[in-house]
């Protein structure tokens, strides 16, 4: 037999699982749309760019230079992408905080758990600098004339 403390410790144990669970599925979801959206944006750029990028290893500037500029580009886009989303929680939160969600076993609102945060965002950055790297070395490793020609 059970005392009520302990029934309820089960419950409420196992609705934090759920959520924590639930939280780490988001995460990583979150991070594989992310890196296939950074990766179509700096693709499509490459190919929109193809004959800048031949002129520019024409006029003689290494590929390394080429390849380091869509990284700034993609650092960019993850610094603007990772600050907006951190403000759009922080708005949520707040909201969520002034008027919490009644579950039953009483009231809900998202914590800030900078435990989760900074490594998701890591793992973002790091995840941005690869699917951005992969087009722009790809096309950035292209002969000239390919390049210019289109």
């Amino acid at each position: 037999m059970k005392t009520s403390a302990q029934k309820g410790e089960g419950m409420i144990g196992d609705a934090i699982k759920s959520f924590n669970l639930l939280s780490m599925i988001m995460v990583v979801f979150s991070l594989i749309i992310a890196s296939i959206v950074i990766f179509i944006i700096i693709y499509i750029n490459t190919i929109n760019q193809r004959r800048q990028i031949g002129i520019l290893k024409a006029v003689g500037i290494p590929e390394r230079d080429i390849i380091r500029d869509y990284l700034i580009q993609v650092l960019f886009i993850f610094c603007s992408g990772a600050l907006l989303g951190f403000c759009i929680f922080t708005c949520i939160r707040e909201y969520l905080k002034a008027s919490p969600l009644q579950f039953p076993a009483g009231f809900v609102y998202p914590v800030m758990d900078l435990t989760i945060i900074l490594p998701s965002f890591m793992a973002l950055g790091i995840v941005s600098i690869v699917a951005g790297l992969i087009p722009a070395y790809r096309t950035a490793n292209r002969d000239i004339l390919e390049l210019v020609n289109g």
